[in-house]
C-alpha cells in the first residue's frame, strides 16, 4: 500500500474549559505525531498524558516516540496495523505493562488517519462503516461545593441541544431532557452507588445507549450492543437484563484476553 518514511513530533498543549484537578496548569499537555509516507500523505495522531493520572508524562512520550517509535515504524505499511504493533512492541517491550501505551496509541491514530487518506476513506468504514451520524458528549462537573455544581450543571444544559443526550460518568453528571428536574445532589448519590460496582460493564450498561466493545492492539469493533433498558436505571434495582448485557460485555473481554477467565 504505502511505507512510512519519516515522523514528525511535536507539542501542543492547549487551554481548558473550568477547573480540573487534574490539570494544575490549566492547560492539556499533547504530543503530536505525524506520519508521511513516500508519496508525501500524511497522518496525525496525538497522546495526551498526565503525570497526576497516567502513568506517562508528556516528556517521556515524546522521548519514547523519538528515541525508539519512531525508527521503528520507519518502513512499515501504516495499514499492517498488526506489523506496525509488533515493530513497536519489539523496541519498546511491554514487560509487565502495556509499555508507553499512550505513546503507541499515538502511533495508531496516526496510522488510522494516514490509512484512511491513501485509501480515500474514512477511518469508520476501515473500522466496519459509521453506525451513527453523531456523537454525544458529556459536560464535565468538577466541584466542591453543591451550589458551584449547580452553576455549572445550568452551563452544561445551555450547551447542549434539547434533543441531544450526553452521558458520562465517574465526575461526569447525565443529562437527560426528561430529567432536567433532578437536582445535582440526586444525581451525586447516584454516581457514588456507582463507586460501589466498579469495572467498566456495569458502568457502560448503566449509563449507555449503545456499548461499543472493541478488541485491544489493534482495536477492532467486536460486537455493538444496543442497551435496551428503561430509566432510570439503578444499581439497587437492575433487572435480569442489565446482567445479561454485562455478563455478554466480560465474554467478549474474556475472549479478547483483556479480562481473567473465571
Amino acid at each position: 500500500m504505502s511505507s512510512i518514511v519519516r515522523v514528525d513530533v511535536g507539542r501542543r498543549d492547549y487551554p481548558l474549559v473550568g477547573e480540573f484537578k487534574f490539570f494544575k496548569s490549566g492547560m492539556r499537555p499533547t504530543v503530536i505525531v505525524r506520519l508521511t509516507d513516500e508519496n508525501g500523505m500524511q497522518g496525525c495522531g496525538q497522546a495526551v498524558p498526565l503525570a497526576s493520572w497516567t502513568c506517562e508524562t508528556p516528556e517521556s512520550v515524546a522521548s519514547t516516540l523519538r528515541l525508539y517509535l519512531a525508527p521503528a515504524v520507519l518502513g512499515a505499511d501504516p495499514s499492517n496495523l498488526a506489523e506496525v504493533h509488533a515493530r513497536m512492541e519489539q523496541a519498546f517491550r511491554p514487560s509487565f505493562s502495556v509499555g508507553q501505551p499512550l505513546a503507541k496509541a499515538a502511533i495508531d491514530l496516526a496510522c488510522h488517519d494516514l490509512w484512511g487518506k491513501v485509501a480515500a476513506k474514512p477511518v469508520c468504514d476501515l473500522l466496519g462503516g459509521a453506525r451513527s451520524t453523531e456523537v454525544r458528549l458529556s459536560w464535565t462537573i468538577n466541584s466542591t461545593s453543591l451550589d458551584q455544581a449547580a452553576r455549572l450543571l445550568e452551563e452544561g444544559r445551555a450547551g447542549v441541544h434539547p434533543g441531544d443526550r450526553a452521558l458520562g460518568s465517574r465526575g461526569h453528571h447525565e443529562h437527560h431532557p426528561h430529567r432536567a428536574h433532578q437536582r445535582p445532589c440526586d444525581r451525586c448519590h447516584r454516581h457514588r452507588r456507582l463507586a460501589r460496582y466498579p469495572g467498566p460493564a456495569v458502568e457502560a450498561v448503566l449509563l449507555a445507549e449503545r456499548v461499543v466493545v472493541m478488541s485491544p492492539r489493534p482495536g477492532r469493533i467486536v460486537e455493538i450492543i444496543d442497551i435496551d433498558l428503561p430509566r432510570p436505571r439503578r444499581l439497587d434495582r437492575v433487572p435480569e437484563k442489565f446482567n445479561e448485557y454485562t455478563g455478554r460485555i466480560r465474554d467478549i473481554f474474556k475472549a479478547c484476553g483483556v479480562l481473567a477467565m473465571d
